[in-house]
């Protein structure tokens, strides 16, 4: 769960598939020189000298929605006597979504609105999918762009913000909201340098009405978002790739283990009397036998004497 230290109480989440998703430690030095970017209204309810900036790493699941989950309950509003909200702004992938107003409470963020009035308002919902990574070659007057575009992917982060509501703004829209561009489901390995980037941010949109718009103020004249939370994703593998999560340990059962040598080379499975067999820990087996992955993920032993 993403907590800031000096926001006591604020929090928020990811939520895949149903079921908040686990989050993962970004390397401190990753989080020190990511925070440096951005610029941050202090309000007075923050406390001590901390940043409040939040970046961690979540499980991507293909296929499955996800949602975004805010709890600004412990946040003390400003002195006003202007009606205040939370405005809630979520970038994925690099795509701005139409922001959101709510107030003090757990707030789920699902979706969001896209088009025109003129061609149809829709809403849209954010789900995952896989990133299908090729090897192939890239033209030299395209590598720059793709690059700068696929620094983008696996990233989502939200800007939260106070606002003043003003009184008797409610107006039908009458602009165009962003829209996402057609997903880009594959790209060339070169352009990701290196990154495990295996997954995607989609989008599923229906036909809804032409809702109203609340004209606002902001606390803050330069605009800037008092709290930063941003979820890097990938699937799990993809997380094991960039040694945020550990490889599970393999256990080998010696019993299982020892049948199937001797069925292949009786001489050397001799086994000592007197003495109980017990599972044997991976790194102890491959101290007494030569192994090499293969590319289905099974292990080949080498039984040579040398």
């Amino acid at each position: 769960m993403a907590i800031l230290s000096c926001f006591p109480g604020l929090k928020a989440n990811v939520r895949v598939g149903g079921e908040l998703a686990k989050e993962y430690d970004a390397p401190p030095e990753e989080v020190e020189a990511r925070s440096k970017t951005f610029e941050f209204h202090k309000l007075r309810s923050r406390v001590g000298e901390g940043t409040p900036y939040s970046l961690s790493y979540i499980e991507a699941k293909p296929g499955e929605s996800f949602e975004f989950v805010i709890d600004t309950r412990s946040i003390k509003l400003e002195h006003s006597q202007k009606p205040q909200k939370f405005k809630v702004t979520a970038t994925l992938d690099g795509f701005r979504a139409h922001p959101k107003l709510f107030s003090s409470e757990v707030f789920t963020f699902s979706k969001c609105l896209t088009g025109s009035p003129k061609t149809g308002i829709s809403e849209t919902t954010f789900n995952f999918a896989a990133l299908d990574i090729l090897e192939k070659p890239v033209p030299e007057k395209d590598i720059k762009k793709q690059i700068e575009e696929a620094n983008n992917y696996g990233k989502l982060l939200i800007k939260l913000e106070l606002i003043h509501t003003k009184p008797l703004s409610s107006q039908p829209i009458n602009f165009d909201l962003a829209t996402p561009k057609p997903p880009v489901l594959e790209v060339a390995e070169k352009i990701l340098k290196g990154k495990a980037v295996d997954s995607k941010t989609t989008f599923q949109s229906e036909p809804t009405y032409v809702p109203s718009f609340i004209d606002i103020d902001y606390a803050d004249r330069k605009r800037r978002p008092f709290a930063i939370f941003e979820f890097r994703y990938r699937t799990m593998e993809g997380l094991i790739r960039e040694f945020i999560v550990p490889r599970p340990q393999e256990v080998i059962d010696v019993e299982e283990e020892y049948m199937r040598i001797k069925s292949i080379k009786p001489e050397i499975a001799v086994e000592p009397r007197g003495i109980k067999r017990e599972p044997m820990d991976a790194a102890l087996f491959a101290a007494r036998y030569k192994q090499r992955r293969l590319e289905d993920g099974k292990v080949e032993i080498d039984l040579t004497d040398d």
